[in-house]
């Protein structure tokens, strides 16, 4: 009785590894199909927002493009 649980653990065992590695392959398969989205979310969404936070904190002329860093100012002016 007892190996026969055991070839049966044995066979489960086995089963789990080459379902990691078939996991693992199906993962490498993915990532080619994932990164053009990554891509679109970094460039049209992370990227500008940060940019967006980092410009609320600053006073920015558009036309001579100078940058002055102004804390929160913005902010308290705007909920004046």
């Amino acid at each position: 009785m007892s190996y026969k649980l055991l070839q049966e653990s044995e066979q489960m065992a086995n089963a789990t590894t080459s379902k990691r590695r078939r996991r693992k392959g199906d993962f490498l398969v993915a990532i080619p199909f994932m990164l053009p989205a990554l891509a679109g979310l970094i460039f049209f969404v992370l990227i500008p927002g940060i940019r967006g936070v980092i410009l609320s904190f600053s006073e920015y002329n558009v036309f001579t493009n100078e940058t002055k860093f102004i804390g929160l100012s913005n902010y308290i002016r705007m909920f004046k």
